[in-house]
């Protein structure tokens, strides 16, 4: 019977970048599952990679300053390449409620950090982007340290860099069953037999 420490099921970037976390800290014996034939293969894939720091809630945007601080050290940290353009993201706004709620969050943004963060007025807008017609705007905001990133190379890097570190990758290995003893994980069964948590 195969054993492991800890199984991790689901190799999207949630699930291989916490088997590298853990093979850091020095939790080696670690098996990654994945069902597909290939990591990245589910939500990750189908993402669109956009990170930015323009969210309405001081939760949501300290959470992106941590996360978009780790992805410009990504490669780093993990020895590979994850393709991040950090070209910002643009807000377009065609009411007066609505840039008065983004005056107010601007204004939070600032206040916890986020570089580049500003409202802009049509002729800004017009301005950065000649080919937009502003004539219904009223404004806009735009975050220069927003940016995209590829997840399927983010995904890829957090799995090579864990296998690096003695982490072990499945893909093509579904699982079927999960037993529970004790209040902790006996087992976690796949077509090719359990593994012994």
């Amino acid at each position: 019977m195969d054993t492991a420490e800890v199984v991790i099921i689901g190799g999207g970037v949630i699930g291989a970048s916490v088997a590298w976390r853990l093979a850091q800290l020095g939790c080696t014996d670690v098996v990654l599952l994945e069902r597909d034939v290939s990591l990245s293969a589910g939500s990750t894939g189908r993402s669109v990679g956009g990170i930015r720091h323009g969210f309405s809630t001081a939760a949501n945007v300290q959470l992106s300053l941590a996360s978009s601080a780790h992805f410009r050290r990504f490669s780093d940290e993990t020895g590979e390449p994850a393709h991040f353009v950090w070209n910002g993201y643009l807000f377009l706004l065609d009411n007066a409620d609505d840039l008065r709620v983004f005056e107010r969050e601007v204004a939070m943004q600032q206040s916890l950090g986020v570089q580049g963060v500003r409202l802009l007025t049509p002729a800004d807008i017009k301005a950065l982007v000649p080919q937009i017609n502003v004539d219904d705007l009223v404004g806009g905001t735009i975050c220069a340290s927003d940016g995209v990133g590829d997840p399927y190379s983010v995904c890829q890097g957090y799995a090579a860099a864990a296998r690096r570190l003695g982490v072990r990758v499945r893909t093509g290995v579904a699982v079927t069953g999960i037993r529970v003893e004790g209040g902790r994980v006996a087992a976690v069964y796949t077509p090719e037999g359990p593994i012994a948590c």
